[in-house]
């Protein structure tokens, strides 16, 4: 019997042992792909952009835009976005779609919280002026990794 386990010892890791370990490789290759390939992928908020929103586009700035964090008097955590947003254009704009992204610390998006800017309760977005804005989140991930959510607008509508 002493000759048997001397025997094992000689051959080296069993074929399963091999395959565990290959597949754990694999794993984290893949997952590793997989995040750098997301980190890479143009916004898909602009994207979806009509060709007249998207030729537009350049001429919007976010401005002073801040986040800060309040507990409110129920006791749960209220994240608030504000800022300002700029036409630097020659159209009037009637809606303005803001895409709010949330990512986990892994970089991977878990979260998309559509929100408007401008719209009819604001009024228009005229050429040269600037709009603030204030979005209110009471319901984010527990897996968001606290750091500034991505902001990207996602829609554009003129008058």
């Amino acid at each position: 019997m002493l000759e048997t386990e001397k025997e094992l010892n000689r051959r080296g890791p069993s074929p399963v042992a091999w395959i565990l370990g290959l597949a754990a490789v694999a794993a984290v290759g893949g997952y590793f792909y997989l995040q750098q390939e997301a980190a890479e992928r143009p916004n898909e908020a602009t994207l979806s952009l009509s060709e007249e929103a998207r030729a537009y586009y350049p001429n919007l700035d976010l401005a002073g835009v801040e986040m800060q964090a309040k507990d409110d008097a129920l006791g749960q955590t209220l994240l608030e976005i504000t800022g300002s947003i700029i036409n630097k254009g020659d159209r009037s704009c009637s809606a303005i779609g803001l895409y709010v992204i949330f990512f986990e610390i892994n970089g991977v998006e878990i979260d998309r919280q559509p929100s408007w800017i401008v719209s009819q309760r604001t009024g228009p977005l005229e050429p040269g002026e600037t709009q603030d804005f204030r979005l209110a989140f009471d319901e984010v991930s527990p897996y968001w990794n606290q750091a500034f959510p991505q902001l990207s607008i996602g829609e554009i509508q003129f008058d």
